[in-house]
């Protein structure tokens, strides 16, 4: 049973798929003004953006070096670096109480990947801020990029084959304590 947060507004049942994102459009949500920010290939800032998101949410959800993209190769998956490989990210921004025209509270990120040849995307990781979690944002990240995915692949006149997720299985010793349990992850995706 997921704990409700009183501190942060649910977010359920403000996102449809018949609603769903344009790539490299911006999207709002009402509570609690969470504003989604499509990051592609397409965008001209997008790396201010992702530097930011990448440095104050991504690293602190994936302590361990070893089990994160650099920046680089994420910014090189978004710039259309490899010619088999496209990618997709999601930078939710809170907007409450950004009057003076200071930046927006981070509140997640999420990338994903398609890999043309094959025809298949990873959902590659969702970090969400902890004052975020538990009010069904990651959720909310994970349909939209999946939608978005699926346009990539509409994008070379395709029809997604599969879409994979990166789970540990729960009943594997992993060595140490990994930032999110893996049955709670599972339901996510």
């Amino acid at each position: 049973m997921v704990k409700e947060r009183k501190d942060v507004p649910k977010l359920s049942d403000v996102w449809s798929s018949k609603d769903a994102p344009i790539m490299g459009a911006n999207v709002s949500v009402d509570q609690p003004k969470i504003q989604f920010r499509f990051v592609s290939g397409d965008n001209n800032d997008k790396h201010d953006l992702l530097r930011r998101a990448y440095d104050e949410i991504y690293l602190p959800a994936f302590p361990t070096a070893s089990e994160r993209d650099s920046f680089e190769t994420i910014m090189n998956v978004i710039d259309d670096g490899f010619p088999n490989m496209k990618g997709v990210a999601v930078v939710a921004e809170d907007l409450s109480g950004v009057a003076d025209g200071s930046a927006p509270t981070l509140a997640g990120i999420g990338l994903g990947y398609y890999f043309v040849k094959q025809n298949v995307a990873l959902l590659a990781f969702n970090a969400i801020s902890p004052n975020y979690q538990s009010c069904g944002l990651g959720k909310k990240m994970v349909e939209m990029r999946t939608e978005a995915l699926d346009q990539l692949a509409k994008s070379y006149k395709k029809n997604l084959a599969a879409m994979f997720v990166d789970l540990k299985s729960p009943m594997k010793d992993i060595g140490h304590q990994d930032v999110m349990d893996t049955n709670k992850r599972k339901a996510i995706f």
